[in-house]
């Protein structure tokens, strides 16, 4: 038979009990507290992050989107949370990121980096990189959690330094033909071949005049018999607007949108969207020689650097045509000295 307890044994007890019971709840409020703190913390950097952070569902849609998101996509966190993905991707990127979306949900091995296009409010495309994986919530269900950066900007410039070492390739190339070569109808030829070789420029073809502004010879690379109508025309004195401009200026004549401007001209036909137009007159001193017309994508026509070795290549081929005609003349006057 257990021996009865004193009052002040039970009032001990009961007090022992309820320290362990408020250290428990010290304990417990502590958790609480650097829980609440490191879910601040997290939301903080996820908030402040330099990438979009997003979570999607199983049924495609957005559950959440960070302030970043929000900004690269240029839609208020309203107007995304509850809507598809899909419905911010271009058309050429909707399958693809569909189809690893639903194999990724599945289980299945898919890339967890790759880059596709996202649509913005104002309907300007903008390249995005995505890193994402699958996690799963407390009820089970699975989620997309990515992390999104747009790299627009990086994949501009990568594509301008890879055009622009294309050009100085080409340029190297056209130098070593002009110190071989001292025949004009081969060094202009050699240099239009040369020019697109590299894939730098898409045509290239080239006028020389006499200085009666009648047609001396042309010569073209890229375009083949589409040029032969333009030959005719040149022959016949027709100038296109493109070719009187550079001849009347040494500034470079840059056409951006041949196929609204150039609506007169018989190489329209020719032109495509996103393809532009430089055209400069061949110089040296006084004496104009003809004009360098190439093609270009657009994107890189306003370049200073881009016209910067236009206007290079262009200095290089007059120089050489002026010693080609200054060692012509020599001849002749010698010639002409041994026959008098």
């Amino acid at each position: 038979m257990k021996e009865k307890k004193s009052k002040d044994q039970i009032i001990e007890e009961l007090r022992q009990r309820i320290a362990k019971l408020e250290k428990l709840e010290a304990e417990h409020k502590k958790v609480e507290e650097a829980l609440k703190e490191s879910e601040e913390r997290y939301r903080s950097i996820v908030e402040n992050s330099h990438a979009g952070i997003l979570i999607v569902g199983e049924d495609y849609k957005f559950i959440y989107v960070n302030d970043e998101l929000c900004r690269i996509l240029k839609y208020s966190r309203e107007k995304i949370i509850g809507h598809d993905f899909r419905e911010f991707l271009d058309e050429e990127s909707k399958q693809l990121v569909a189809d690893r979306y639903i194999k990724r949900q599945r289980g299945e091995e898919v890339p967890s980096r790759y880059e596709f296009n996202v649509v913005q409010k104002n309907g300007e495309k903008r390249r995005v990189e995505i890193s994402s994986t699958v996690i799963k919530d407390s009820a089970g269900k699975v989620r997309t959690v990515a992390q999104i950066l747009d790299i627009t900007e990086r994949k501009k410039a990568e594509k301008e330094i890879k055009h622009l070492n294309l050009i100085l390739l080409a340029i190297r190339k056209v130098n070593q033909l002009i110190a071989r070569e001292k025949d004009r109808d081969r060094l202009l030829s050699g240099a239009c071949d040369t020019l697109i070789k590299t894939r730098g420029y898409y045509t290239a073809w080239i006028t020389i005049f006499d200085e009666s502004g009648g047609l001396v010879t042309a010569t073209e690379a890229g375009l083949g018999v589409k040029f032969l109508p333009m030959i005719e025309q040149l022959k016949r004195g027709e100038l296109p607007d493109c070719t009187r401009k550079a001849l009347n200026q040494s500034e470079i004549v840059v056409i951006k949108t041949p196929l609204s401007i150039c609506i007169d001209c018989i190489m329209m036909k020719n032109c495509t969207d996103g393809i532009g137009t430089m055209a400069v007159r061949l110089e040296y001193g006084e004496r104009i020689y003809g004009v360098l017309h190439v093609t270009v994508p657009v994107e890189f026509l306003m370049d200073k650097k881009e016209q910067s070795l236009f206007k290079e290549v262009t200095g290089d081929l007059a120089l050489t045509l002026y010693s080609i005609e200054l060692e012509a003349e020599r001849k002749k006057t010698e010639k002409e000295l041994q026959e008098s």
